[in-house]
């Protein structure tokens, strides 16, 4: 177990570090990976429109790191948006960093389709 711990614990260091769009005042952040980035922008706008500033960070690759640590510690609530049925990058995400189980919030859906900005925006603000 000791040789897997090592081989995560140096994987942190050498996957592609996570994109992070932070913006002052923020009290929200959101979190996701893969394919949703596009409709996230949009759900960004959507919720600017709407008087919600959000900070943003787009996982590229886990294990995660410390940047990811650094930005749940940021905010009050994140929403981890993602295009599956059991909200598993939330699950990760709660056993890394057990500390901030309580702000990770699940934004998950799997019909089939992209996740719709407008969808994304609604389950935000409803979270709030």
């Amino acid at each position: 177990m000791e040789r897997l711990a090592r081989k995560f614990d140096t994987a942190r260091d050498l996957v592609p570090a996570p994109i992070v769009d932070e913006v002052a005042g923020a009290e929200v952040g959101i979190i996701s990976i893969g394919t949703n980035h596009p409709a996230i922008v949009e759900a960004r706008d959507l919720l600017r429109a709407a008087g919600i500033e959000t900070s943003y960070m787009r996982i590229r690759a886990l294990p995660i790191n410390d940047t990811v640590r650094t930005f749940t510690e940021k905010y009050s609530q994140i929403f981890v948006v993602e295009n599956n049925s059991t909200g598993q990058l939330r699950q990760i995400l709660h056993t890394e960093m057990l500390g901030c189980a309580g702000k990770l919030v699940s934004v998950a859906c799997s019909n089939g389709l992209p996740l719709a900005a407008a969808w994304i925006a609604e389950q935000i603000q409803k979270g709030l």
